[in-house]
């Protein structure tokens, strides 16, 4: 019985995502097909590097991967006190990596707060190393000009590794 809802409720989480981000989708789309187009002066400073995707949140070719991972969207909530990923998130993890490696960056930059997502930035970053899956270093994110966050997350429990080592690389692969 505890299982079955348990279900319904990863289900009914999997159909808000979606229709979440349909949504977003098709009013990001509506309102860029009724703005003017606006010519930047050419005095003008660059901007800086943001997540390319629409309004600052995440690209069109990342919402299906976000979709794609809405099983892991329990476990790096913010607030969540699972355990452990539910059972599809990790394979859905290494999908994401093997695919489009790129959204890992846009969803780590903050992207999904777009969407109304919060998420517990250390348990995301955490996540490659829980589900074993290889991931490129959390510098590459940087180098493409992505601001991966690193909190805001729990304090540590005295005596429990930090996610970062002093040398600031990652303890485990995490993008």
């Amino acid at each position: 019985m505890a299982l079955a809802a348990a279900q319904r409720q990863r289900s009914a989480s999997a159909v808000l995502v979606a229709a979440v981000l349909l949504s977003l989708s098709l009013s990001l789309s509506c309102v860029q097909a009724q703005a003017p187009h606006v010519a930047v002066p050419p005095s003008a400073p660059p901007k800086a590097a943001a997540a390319p995707g629409p309004a600052g949140g995440l690209s069109a070719a990342c919402l299906n991967s976000l979709l794609n991972m809405s099983d892991c969207l329990p476990y790096v909530q913010a607030g969540s006190k699972a355990r452990a990923p539910d059972k599809p998130c990790c394979p859905e993890l290494a999908g994401m990596v093997g695919s489009n490696p790129v959204c890992l960056c846009e969803l780590l930059s903050g992207a999904a707060d777009s969407l109304g997502i919060a998420v517990d930035y250390a348990r995301a970053l955490a996540l490659p190393g829980v589900c074993r899956v290889a991931t490129p270093p959390i510098t590459t994110c940087a180098a493409m000009g992505y601001n991966v966050r690193l909190g805001p997350s729990p304090a540590p429990a005295p005596g429990s590794p930090s996610p970062m080592s002093p040398g600031g690389s990652p303890q485990y692969p995490a993008v």
